[in-house]
């Protein structure tokens, strides 16, 4: 099963996915985090801030143990180019196969 993290109601989704919005402020996977602990793949797009991604983070550290591959949007925007350097995780850049803004997996299995 996948899961896309969204800002908002956005477009339908493939039967297999399921859309999850987290409000990260203070964040905790709260409602979602057996949905995400049993998820194989999740797309995070946040605010591009990098205060959003940061607690994405924290909380994906301490609630994902054996988790998801989870795919970044927009690691190459200039307040996430840090953000991006800072995960310790097995990650890879795929900005090359995915779009300008940065495109980056990160393994938390």
């Amino acid at each position: 099963m996948g899961v896309r993290l969204t800002r908002g109601g956005e477009a339908a989704f493939a039967d297999a996915t399921e859309a999850i919005r987290l409000d990260p402020s203070p964040l905790s996977l709260g409602h979602a985090a057996e949905t995400l602990r049993s998820a194989e793949f999740v797309f995070v797009d946040a605010k591009h801030d990098g205060k959003q991604e940061r607690r994405f983070l924290r909380a994906f550290e301490e609630g994902l143990a054996a988790g998801p591959i989870v795919m970044f949007d927009d690691i190459r925007l200039w307040k996430l180019l840090a953000v991006w350097r800072e995960i310790t995780r097995p990650k890879l850049d795929l900005t090359s196969f995915g779009h300008w803004a940065g495109t980056g997996l990160v393994d938390y299995s």
